[in-house]
């Protein structure tokens, strides 16, 4: 039997800021994390552009179809400092 395992624990829903559209848009960031406020902070403290918004949910295959669907991409974001796996 085939495993449905998801490729994120969360998805971030960002909204920042495009230089080449001239106003914001909805990024949807793929995140694999124990802790997505530090997640968050890392995403936000590293961000080139200037950010919005960000909320986030639980990562399900109905969002991660329901994404695909309406044309998004779903981008990934690797924590630099995965402080809390592991302990």
């Amino acid at each position: 039997m085939k495993e449905n395992k998801l490729p994120y624990t969360h998805l971030m829903y960002v909204t920042k800021y495009s230089i080449f559209i001239n106003k914001y848009e909805l990024f949807i960031i793929g995140v694999n994390t124990d802790d997505i406020y530090h997640t968050m902070g890392e995403y936000l403290f590293r961000s080139e552009t200037q950010i919005k918004r960000i909320a986030f949910v639980e990562c399900t295959r109905s969002k991660l179809d329901f994404w695909k669907e309406s044309g998004y991409k779903i981008y990934e974001f690797r924590d630099k400092y995965p402080y809390s796996r592991g302990r």
